[in-house]
């Protein structure tokens, strides 16, 4: 979670000085709106670095108040799933904003069970949500890019997918979520069983098996009982998403 300080220099709106519309323009929401558009935002940017494995939001402390856009990097997003207990896993790559839906779909700055961690060294535009806001009523052009976004996210994320493949990638991203980082490799320090395996994921033992077997195959992954190494990470995201 950004520190009350860093609250504070945003509020004050001491970033504004970057000039107008800044970094915007390398965030995907912020992608369909015109030069002009982009130049009268004033949304008290500030930008901040994060080295991999930092937790940038405690999971269940995001308040809605600033959001995150990647600039540069790759995070790891939890969010509560529709069942109580359980908790969806994804990862924010470049160009990504964290906590964008959670507002437009709210209409205001409220908390939020988001909680998100650093795979990779991060570079983070922090904005002020309720700024966003003010200016979406302001301007009907920033309102409608930002809708236009959201209605094409909507439309990618419920296209079919092939059943099979749409399997192995629940594993891959589940294997992501599991992993720690040790020293220059991540590490799923007690790999669980692919009975397990298959009950997290909503897969059969076979699938579990199957894929985890893929990746070793590939030298992706080793085993080193009781865990998994994971030899590029880069490859298991390429594989996941």
């Amino acid at each position: 979670m950004a520190s009350e300080e860093l609250k504070r220099i945003i509020k004050e709106g001491a970033a504004k000085e970057q000039g107008s519309g800044s970094e915007l323009s390398c965030l995907r929401p912020f992608e369909l709106l015109d030069a002009d558009c982009l130049a009268g935002l004033e949304l008290a940017e500030e930008k901040v670095s994060y080295e991999a494995g930092d937790t940038v939001v405690v999971t269940g402390q995001f308040d809605g108040t600033l959001l995150y856009g990647l600039i540069s990097g790759t995070a790891r997003i939890v969010r509560p799933a529709v069942k109580a207990g359980d908790f969806d896993v994804q990862e924010a790559n470049e160009g990504d904003v964290v906590g964008l839906a959670e507002l437009l779909a709210s209409g205001e700055t409220s908390p939020s069970g988001i909680g998100i961690t650093a795979l990779t060294d991060l570079e983070i535009l922090l904005f002020d949500g309720d700024l966003l806001l003010e200016a979406c009523k302001a301007d009907r052009k920033v309102a409608d890019g930002l809708l236009r976004y959201a209605a094409q996210q909507w439309l990618a994320s419920s296209r079919p997918a092939d059943t099979e493949a749409h399997r192995d990638l629940r594993i891959y991203r589940h294997l992501i979520s599991l992993a720690e980082r040790d020293g220059e490799k991540s590490v799923i320090r007690e790999m669980p069983r692919h009975s397990q395996l298959a009950e997290q994921c909503g897969v059969t033992d076979r699938d579990a098996a199957a894929a985890v077997a893929l990746l070793i195959d590939k030298g992706i992954v080793r085993r080193d009982y009781p865990s998994l190494v994971i030899e590029d990470m880069a490859a298991l995201r390429a594989s996941a998403y």
